[in-house]
């Protein structure tokens, strides 16, 4: 027994020391491979850019095997040994030329976004080559990196596709009437009828979502970008994982403006990550990881390099995730992921590739269940019925193109009963019991009517719910009122939630007056999806049930009440969109009150929606998107002007948010009051953020408010502290931030054209980014602001020179001026700007500069250098007239430098 014993030891031992050794050779390798994952999993590229050049999109296709397609190619990858690397690859077809940056395989056939659109390459004689040219379907924007993306088949069989905001998706996409949205804005989710005849609008007022996948429960999930370039502005916001409701807007509603996440109209958002260029995005569903994996979001990030993981869990009718970082990149290595899916082993895919850089595909594994998950991706279809039900049900993948070849057969052939067996039976756990309604819902027509009534008071509220998404995909077979009663009172909000969507896609259901007080409660749902699903049945039921609604509500809740204005609101925006005097009102008298600050703050959220909402207005600068009405108020004056004192009053409550808000909508109304705007800027103090700053002082511009000295001096000293708190914690500037300070200042100016003078005069002036606000000074102000400047350069042994501030100090003639311009030229990173400003009065002195600016590449540079030569009295000093034959030689490539060869040459002839 104890030789026995020790045996045991010794063999687990060695199977330890296995393991240990497996994953520290994967970890090994993957920082030789240039990424890391965490303990436990392993990395190995699969295929490098020989094989898989600059990836846009990859997928798994009917076969399992991953599939990639760059600019020109879609090609399947091919690994004959079985090795976990590819080997070679099939060319499948020569294009798109613009690349797929979305496919998925319907057995032999590949669906992908590219060139015209969405298209179809046929494979009929099976010889993993495209049989032509490909067949467009729908006609959609493609190619450009804000255009159509991916497509996937959605868990009741009709597909689904993704597009940014430059496709140009308009209200001819949503040729159905069950169409969700009418009038789509921005980036967007299709819904397209399996057969590709029609199709629905489901979501909008995306950015640049690439990717989007569904769910354990069916919940559509998407990682959409921020606006990037303007980060540390007010309106930034940053890379978002939604929860892709029904009808929902996602926020984005042009340059300048992103609606925040807490806004009473936006979806859940799952996650935030900052600044990222999202890409892929897969829900694992699939034996290989670890339990902890299962169900969780994948989910890209180009830019940075990253892969994060977002375990899921349930929170009502939505749910949460705390985010980890699974695959990013180390040392010198380039890490751009493109796209990600899941192999028919369980394994991760991860494509590599987009601008031209290097292509490939990472393949990540986990050894614990490595062989358990190709047992469940090799498995023989059973001979028995029983065991074949089980194969549909369990089948890992369900959703792909390789799941879908395995088990929609059997799935077919088995017929309804052992499914609506199998969607009944408490014994089966309940993702199986859900994929059982999937597939009925898919493959044949639905629930049966005799059995909906039964599985609606299942005890699992993921069934009820799941059968309710049904009824909501095929129709309200075997609906009556009882049931509509049972579930108004469902202790699940996601059951609810549910409800309300059903009744959203057949508002008929909600014709009786009498159902008015049900509609009620779910305006008052502590569930704010549940209460949005409510307001998309309100707003289009008929008048008399409206107008029931409206009286039930009076005796409910506030939340009731402004849920009710919201639905009003909505319903208005179909027919006529414009402000809401009843929004307005409602919210304003809520504000009144005495409530919780998350009402109010959904309050101020409503009243904004009945101003017209903030967005595109007349010429206005780009700054002024989150601060104005899409529709001129000014015929609302004297209707506004309650509205009007009760934010004045209000304002502050100490609610951070509730606050941004208050200040925002006064901003809309263009307050005439003082005190408002004392109070806004007394929010900007020397420990304030600046992005914060920035929220108020745009406020302060559109206040038509007379300025007095304190109020300019808080806004002249607030304008200049952003470019110090900026420098002092280190934050980011993108492309966007001068045009924006520049468009604020310039808008705080024509409030108040005494700033321009007290700018100069604040403590801290003097740095490169105060260049943005020196705008509308006098000429005669100019050399007290250059001493200014001077001084703080001065004082600064860190002060970081730019081009604008060395052509401040060159807009002056002066020995000083001309010192420091002399001073610049030795650094090279101004070297030009300095060597431009000492051309505009040229001195003997600085001639050789002259002289050694004519092997400048810019032309701009060498322009300059040439009209000093040519101010100067002539020379034949052997370097100069060495450097301008040399500057002849190489000049009259284009018509641009013919005019300035010429004045070289008259320079040589003097």
């Amino acid at each position: 027994m104890k030789v026995r014993n020790r045996r045991i030891e010794m063999l687990s031992l060695a199977a330890l020391t296995v393991v240990c050794w497996w994953m520290l050779a994967g970890n090994l390798h993957a920082e030789e491979l240039g990424v890391t994952v965490p303990d436990g999993f392993k990395v190995e590229l699969y295929a490098d850019d020989d094989l898989a050049h600059d990836v846009y999109s990859m997928t798994v296709d009917a076969e399992g095997r991953v599939v990639v397609s760059g600019q020109g190619y879609v090609r399947i990858l091919i690994d004959a040994d079985g090795d976990g690397k590819a080997e070679s690859f099939k060319q499948f077809a020569d294009g798109p030329a613009s690349g797929a940056q979305g496919m998925f395989w319907l057995g032999n056939d590949l669906f992908c976004s590219g060139d015209d659109g969405l298209i179809r390459f046929a494979d009929q004689n099976h010889d993993d080559r495209a049989d032509g040219p490909p067949q467009t379907f729908l006609k959609i924007k493609t190619g450009s990196e804000h255009n159509a993306h991916a497509i996937r088949r959605g868990p009741d069989g009709w597909w689904y596709v993704i597009a940014g905001n430059t496709a140009e998706v308009n209200a001819g996409y949503a040729n159905l009437p069950t169409s969700p949205i009418k009038a789509p804005e921005q980036g967007t989710i299709l819904r397209l009828k399996p057969d590709l005849t029609g199709g629905e609008v489901i979501a909008h007022g995306f950015r640049n979502a690439y990717d989007f996948d569904f769910g354990i429960l069916g919940d559509i999930f998407s990682f959409d970008s921020d606006d990037e370039r303007d980060v540390s502005l007010p309106w930034y916001r940053p890379a978002r994982v939604f929860q892709v409701t029904t009808g929902s807007h996602m926020g984005w509603i042009s340059k300048g403006w992103k609606r925040p996440d807490y806004y009473l109209d936006m979806p859940p958002v799952i996650g935030a990550f900052g600044r990222a260029s999202p890409t892929g995005v897969v829900c694992y569903r699939h034996e290989q990881f670890p339990d902890e994996y299962i169900g969780a979001l994948f989910i890209e990030d180009w830019t940075f390099g990253r892969v994060w993981v977002m375990p899921m869990q349930r929170e009502g009718a939505t749910w949460k995730s705390e985010p980890k970082e699974f695959m990013t990149a180390v040392g010198d290595h380039g890490f751009a992921p493109t796209d990600i899916d899941v192999g028919k082993d369980g394994s991760l895919y991860v494509s590599i590739g987009g601008r031209g850089t290097r292509g490939g595909v990472y393949r990540v594994t986990h050894a614990d269940r490595m062989e358990q998950a190709k047992t469940a991706g090799t498995a023989a279809i059973p001979s028995s019925a029983v065991e074949q039900v089980g194969y549909c049900l369990k089948h890992p993948l369900p959703l792909s193109s390789w799941g879908r070849r395995r088990w929609i057969p059997t799935a077919r052939q088995l017929g309804v009963e052992p499914f609506l067996k199998a969607a009944n039976d408490l014994q089966l756990s309940v993702p199986e019991r859900v994929r059982a309604i999937e597939i009925l819902t898919e493959l044949h027509q639905g629930i049966p009517e005799a059995a909906v009534a039964e599985l609606l008071r299942d005890p699992h509220p993921e069934v009820r719910s799941r059968v309710l998404w049904s009824m909501m995909r095929i129709g309200p077979r075997g609906w009556n009122q009882e049931i509509l009663q049972n579930l108004i009172g469902d202790p699940d909000p996601m059951v609810r939630c549910n409800l309300y969507e059903f009744l959203a896609q057949y508002p008929e259901l909600c014709a009786d007056p009498q159902i008015g007080e049900m509609l009620v409660r779910g305006l008052d749902d502590e569930s704010k999806e549940v209460g949005r699903a409510c307001v998309r049945v309100v707003s289009q039921t008929p008048d008399p049930v409206l107008k029931s609604v409206g009286e039930q509500v009076r005796k409910s809740s506030w939340r009731a009440a402004l849920m009710f204005a919201y639905a009003q609101y909505e319903r208005q925006q179909l027919t006529l969109p414009g402000i809401n005097a009843y929004a307005i009102e409602m919210g304003r008298r809520i504000l009144d009150g005495k409530h919780p600050p998350e009402l109010q703050l959904d309050a101020v959220r409503l009243i904004q929606l009945g101003l017209g909402d903030m967005g595109l207005y007349g010429n206005l600068p780009l700054a002024t998107r989150g601060y104005t009405s899409r529709f001129d108020l000014t015929g609302f004056e004297r209707e506004l002007d309650p509205l009007r004192v009760t934010i004045s009053k209000l304002y502050p409550t100490g609610h951070l948010e509730l606050d941004e808000e208050l200040a925002r909508t006064g901003a809309i109304l263009g307050l005439i009051n003082p005190e408002f705007l004392e109070k806004v800027l007394a929010t900007i103090t020397d420990e304030s953020n600046p992005t914060a700053d920035i929220h108020a002082l745009m406020v302060a511009s559109r206040l038509p408010v007379s300025r007095n000295n304190k109020a300019r001096i808080a806004i002249a000293k607030g304008l200049v502290n952003i470019e110090i708190k900026i420098r002092k914690l280190k934050m980011q500037q993108d492309t966007n931030w001068s045009d924006r300070i520049t468009e604020m200042y310039n808008l705080l100016v024509e409030q108040d054209p005494e700033l321009v003078a007290e700018i100069s005069n604040q403590p801290g002036f003097g740095l490169p980014g105060h260049m943005l606000i020196l705008g509308k000074n006098p000429s005669d102000q100019l050399p007290n602001v250059i001493k200014k400047f001077a001084k703080t350069a001065e004082e600064d042994p860190e002060y970081p020179w730019n081009n604008d501030v060395v052509f401040l100090f060159g807009a002056i003639e002066s020995p000083e001026n001309r010192k420091v311009l002399r001073e610049q030229y030795e650094n090279f990173s101004v070297r030009s700007a300095a060597v431009i400003s000492l051309s505009y009065r040229p001195q003997a002195e600085d001639r050789p500069k002259f002289i050694e600016g004519l092997e400048s590449s810019q032309i701009e540079v060498l322009t300059a250098c040439i009209g000093a030569l040519e101010k100067l009295p002539a020379t034949r000093e052997s370097a100069e007239v060495a450097a301008l034959i040399k500057a002849a030689r190489r000049l009259g490539k284009d018509k641009a430098e013919f005019p300035l060869r010429d004045r070289v040459v008259k320079l040589l002839e003097r």
